[in-house]
């Protein structure tokens, strides 16, 4: 297993373009991020909610959880379990940090469903 300082990481956008609780999406590849800045910390999810694949930056983001923005599905933000109502995984998180100026992020998932 490789340690963190292994890690390969994107620069994917400059920090000043990560509003508070607004969903900004990245597309590396064939796959779709969304980065949500949320208090101290910078999140970075899979973009497609797992049940129809809507764009999650399409949701709002309240409470510390981000909303499916087609049938409401909530994910919390600490860890992207899916809130009650619905039986969903988790959504995929990704390593994220700030460095230079830009918000970086990592392709190895922090958790895998």
């Amino acid at each position: 297993m490789s340690s963190p300082d292994d890690r390969q990481w994107i620069a994917v956008v400059p920090s000043s373009e990560l509003t508070p609780e607004k969903p900004h999406e990245v597309v590396i590849g064939e796959s779709i991020f969304v980065m949500i800045r949320h208090g101290e910390n910078i999140g970075a999810y899979q973009g497609l909610c797992p049940h129809q694949f809507a764009r999650l930056v399409e949701g709002r983001v309240a409470d510390g959880h981000i909303n499916c923005p087609r049938h409401m599905a909530k994910f919390r933000l600490s860890d992207g379990v899916c809130g009650p109502g619905w039986s969903l995984p988790a959504l995929r998180r990704f390593p994220a940090k700030e460095e230079g100026g830009m918000v970086h992020i990592c392709l190895q998932p922090l958790n895998e469903n």
